[in-house]
């Protein structure tokens, strides 16, 4: 990259930031760009109501057809408490309390982003929306998402509750 090319980057990340054009307002296909270079944290958002279930949602798009866990990416200088609680106002149509942190995990084969989940374990704090609870991880579910189901009941059946 040429120093002509560098300077051309930096104007128009600056332009980015000066047009309030971050997430979620950047165009997606610069995100998806940026995703493609740059670990992006995002939140895990496993609501439970006793410790022994959690709640997931169907999901359809060009990149999974069945159960997750809500989540998303993070917003600048946002706190884990305001994205599980973002998240989980867009996904499902409810307030949550953040608990704990219970995990991280580093995906190497995320579909379309160079991710960092960030495994959050939260409570309801209003009713529920969308979505349903299980006390079973679902065969039809995204891959990593029972691996991090797993690692919140083993965590709960210990110290979580």
């Amino acid at each position: 990259m040429t120093k002509k090319e560098r300077d051309i980057l930096v104007k128009l990340l600056e332009k980015l930031s000066a047009q309030n054009l971050l997430i979620p307002n950047m165009p997606l296909d610069v995100w998806y760009a940026i995703n493609r270079i740059l670990p992006l944290p995002a939140v895990e958002v496993i609501v439970s109501t006793n410790g022994k279930d959690f709640l997931l949602t169907k999901r359809k798009d060009k990149f999974w057809d069945g159960w997750h866990i809500p989540g998303g990416f993070l917003m600048r200088k946002e706190t884990l408490e305001k994205a599980c609680n973002r998240v989980a106002k867009k996904e499902i149509g409810m307030t949550v309390m953040f608990k704990k942190l219970i995990g991280v995990h580093v995906w190497k084969d995320h579909p379309y982003a160079n991710s960092l989940s960030l495994i959050c374990y939260c409570t309801a704090k209003s009713r529920l929306k969308k979505g349903r609870f299980f006390t079973k991880i679902p065969v039809n579910i995204v891959p990593h998402h029972s691996e991090f189901i797993g690692k919140f009941l083993s965590i709960n059946s210990e110290d979580c509750s």
